[in-house]
């Protein structure tokens, strides 16, 4: 079955082959509208699969082909290669989520404001809190094996820091203060760690050589390296250590970890690009805002390049 009348929100891909892409059917008859379509043969036909009985999900993950999330600020988890979902009490909203080495990890937003970093195994529901911080986690997470690194921020607000554990969270070492920010949403390569960050009304990227112990601006509103200042609605993904993707209206990408930026070919006149995501150093995508509706973008060049991938009738 496909889904007519589809808009992108949310990628997901466990190869460069198998994708899930969250989103929105106009054609459904009963709100919520909420609609998951999955490929196998990387964007050459789309088939649906059941999707969370929820408007209240945003983001998209796979661990693996079995076990998938759905979530901002609901958790939704699937189990059997989206058969089914269940929605899981997470104790607050959900601002990220990520997996690595058999665990999930998601960052909690509680009614009070702090936040807390749950861990349960991919294959079953059996969420804990975990990590022991000076403050509490508030959005960065990033996973990749056994190693995690969280943004957390002190009670006063006053400043962020980057924590990292190489254990898949049992143990915590600080690893440097994050950038002066509202928030951030990281990706950790060690030794470089990548920050997209909201610096007030506008956003910007830091990079780090050396794990977090120091941070340099290199795009956006933190630094002057060709590319021009994004909104806090702009979107941020690496491929690898020194090639990154970030934009709103048009899509930016560095080969030299932040030192030069280049508009990407063909990505203009967006409204905004949304979602940016890399399955692996060469392949991922991105969804974009047009006036005339949603669009999804992929690339198997490490975002030198882009096609349009069409989705439903």
């Amino acid at each position: 079955m496909v889904v007519a009348a589809f808009a992108p929100v949310s990628f997901a891909a466990t190869s460069s082959s198998h994708w899930w892409v969250l989103g929105s059917s106009s054609s459904c008859k009963s709100p919520p509208c909420t609609a998951i379509v999955r490929t196998d043969n990387a964007g050459r036909s789309f088939s649906a699969v059941s999707a969370p009985k929820t408007g209240q999900v945003h983001e998209l993950r796979f661990a693996d082909p079995r076990n998938g999330f759905a979530f901002g600020p609901e958790l939704w988890s699937t189990h059997d290669g989206a058969r089914a979902w269940n929605q899981v009490d997470a104790g607050g909203s959900v601002v990220q989520l990520a997996a690595g080495d058999g665990w999930v990890y998601a960052v909690v937003r509680t009614a009070s404001g702090s936040g807390r970093l749950l861990r349960s195994p991919v294959g079953r529901d059996d969420w804990h809190s975990i990590g022991k911080f000076a403050g509490f986690p508030i959005g960065g997470l990033s996973a990749g094996g056994a190693t995690v690194t969280v943004e957390t921020q002190d009670r006063s607000a006053r400043y962020s820091r980057i924590y990292i554990s190489k254990d898949s969270g049992e143990h915590w070492r600080p690893a440097g203060n994050a950038p002066p920010s509202i928030a951030c949403a990281l990706q950790a390569m060690l030794p470089v760690i990548w920050e997209d960050c909201s610096t007030g009304m506008l956003s910007g990227v830091w990079r780090s050589a050396d794990a977090g112990a120091h941070l340099r601006g290199v795009g956006g509103d933190a630094t002057r390296s060709g590319k021009p200042a994004e909104p806090n609605s702009a979107s941020f993904a690496a491929a690898s250590p020194a090639v990154a993707v970030y934009g709103y209206e048009q899509l930016w990408r560095t080969t030299d970890g932040g030192g030069h930026w280049r508009r990407v070919p063909g990505t203009g006149g967006a409204v905004l690009w949304s979602d940016l995501a890399f399955t692996d150093a060469m392949h991922g995508a991105a969804v974009g805002q047009f006036q005339g509706g949603d669009r999804l973008y992929y690339t198997s060049d490490g975002g030198r390049s882009y096609r349009r991938v069409r989705i439903g009738r």
